[in-house]
């Protein structure tokens, strides 16, 4: 089983992680420490602030810059005791396929509480 959880790499082909910002920490460093670009980690995040908020949630893409045929992505945080991914992809509006896909989950997966998820979004027109 995988460790959904805050900076642990989520994901298959197409790693992730949820980093909570910190103060001083800057996209650029993101960047840096993870292999990708500042492009690349605001391309994947459905909502992103700048300049970032300590506190904020951010979706950085591992080793990649080219993302250019990914969703964007929201970091959603488990409250229930248990709920399956169907459950949660319909609560959330989502495809039940593209959260399976991108967390690397079976589709009958039960989530648990405290459990992060990245949640495929329509990316916004720019």
């Amino acid at each position: 089983s995988q460790n959904l959880a805050l900076d642990s790499p989520i994901g298959k082909e197409y790693q992730f992680i949820i980093h909570r910002v910190a103060e001083g920490e800057t996209l650029q460093i993101f960047a840096d420490q993870y292999n990708t670009s500042v492009e690349a980690i605001t391309a994947v995040n459905y909502e992103l602030i700048s300049p970032l908020w300590i506190g904020w949630l951010v979706i950085i893409p591992l080793n990649t810059i080219d993302v250019s045929n990914l969703p964007a992505f929201e970091a959603y945080m488990i409250q229930q005791q248990s709920i399956n991914l169907r459950e949660l992809a319909d609560q959330l509006s989502a495809s039940l396929e593209m959260i399976a896909l991108y967390n690397n989950l079976n589709v009958e997966y039960l989530l648990t509480e405290g459990e992060w998820l990245l949640i495929p979004r329509e990316r916004p027109e720019s």
